[in-house]
Order: structure tokens, then C-alpha cells, then sequence
């Protein structure tokens, strides 16, 4: 807290922390963890390039619109892909880290997956300097191999996440299959209302 504070009195304009797992890693709700933010286990690499949802301040005039935020909720993806198009680097401060303690059931977080990816794909051309579609649609029969594998990659660097990530490794790839399936569907068909029923 005190780092966000003092960042906040210094106007650092966007800048994030780590996240933690608050579960243990023989614990089912681990899998939420190990699937989305294992990667900002603390201490952060100095060449992370994603920035946590849950754990990142910004300054309220570098939001897309302040309106929609309230009704539509915050799209953190493409709005960092914006800002740092803009010239605003996130910076990350180890000394404010967060504890994710979401509970996990698999039933409601493979149908989120579904509908998170498929609005990803769906709002994703709405952005500059993208990928062609077809491109992007032909890749995703391959993408539950390649996201499961980055998991791993920032896992197997810490004894416990690695067995956790073994251990729950059918609920990871499942999981990923169902946002590649999501990424497929929103690349095919679109479905931008998908992401009115993010939850």
C-alpha cells in the first residue's frame, strides 16, 4: 500500500505489482492462479511483458472512456496495448504485491475461459498493429499447446508452482483448450456481447 501511495503522490501514471497465490498448491483453486498470473509471481522478471488485471493502477485520465468503463468494465488488454502504442510504459515495483484467493469451480471457469476468449477475439481488431484474422483463426487449433507450455515455462521456475502445475496439468490444458476455443469462435463469428457476461 505504501508504494502505490507514494507512486500516486510522484504521478508514476501506470504502474502494477506482483500477485501471489494465495492458495496452496495441492488446492483445486490453485489452477486460476497457475493459469493467468503465475507469471507475476514476485519477484517480476525485468522482461515481463503482460501486466496483472488485478493488481495494476492507472491514471483515471488514460482511461479509454471513464462512461463505458462503468457499464461495459475494464478491457486491461487492449487498453495497455494502447497505451504503450502511446508511449506509456507500465512500470512494476516488487514491494506491492497482491495474494490471489479467487475460489475455483471448473464448471463456471472453463464456460469464463470460453467467453473470455471469445471476447478477446472478437474486440481484438478493434486495435492497431494486429495480426491478419485468418492468421490469428488459423493458429488456434495450436494455441492450448503453446499457452499451456508458457505456463510451464514460468512455472518450472519455482519448485512448487512446477508441482502444482503437474499435478493439476489436465485442468490447465482444459482450461486453455477452452480459451483457444473462445479465440476460434470470436475470430469466425465475432461475439463482442460475450464480454457483457464476464464475470
Amino acid at each position: 500500500m505504501k508504494r502505490a501511495i507514494l507512486e500516486i503522490k510522484k504521478n508514476t501514471r501506470l504502474f502494477f505489482g506482483p500477485v501471489n497465490p494465495g492458495w496452496s498448491t495441492n488446492d483445486i483453486n490453485i489452477v486460476g492462479y497457475l493459469t493467468e498470473y503465475a507469471q507475476f509471481r514476485s519477484p517480476l522478471a525485468d522482461d515481463v511483458f503482460e501486466v496483472p488485471g488485478n493488481n495494476v493502477i492507472c491514471e483515471r485520465s488514460l482511461f479509454d472512456d471513464v462512461e463505458k468503463l462503468e457499464t461495459q468494465g475494464f478491457y486491461k488488454t487492449f487498453m495497455i496495448w494502447r497505451l504503450v502504442n502511446e508511449g506509456i510504459t507500465p512500470r512494476h515495483f516488487d514491494d506491492m504485491a497482491v495474494s490471489y484467493h479467487k475460489p475455483f469451480t471448473v464448471s463456471h471457469y472453463m464456460k469464463r475461459r470460453l467467453i473470455h476468449g471469445r471476447c478477446f477475439a472478437a474486440c481484438r481488431f478493434d486495435n492497431v498493429g494486429q495480426p491478419p484474422r485468418l492468421l490469428c483463426l488459423g493458429f488456434t487449433p495450436f494455441l492450448p499447446v503453446l499457452r499451456t507450455w508458457r505456463i510451464y515455462k514460468t512455472v518450472r521456475q519455482h519448485a512448487d508452482l512446477a508441482g502444482a502445475f503437474l499435478g493439476f496439468l489436465p485442468l490447465i490444458f482444459l482450461s486453455e483448450s477452452f480459451w483457444s476455443l473462445g479465440e476460434f469462435l470470436g475470430y469466425a463469428v465475432g461475439g463482442k456481447h460475450y464480454c457483457d457476461r464476464l464475470d
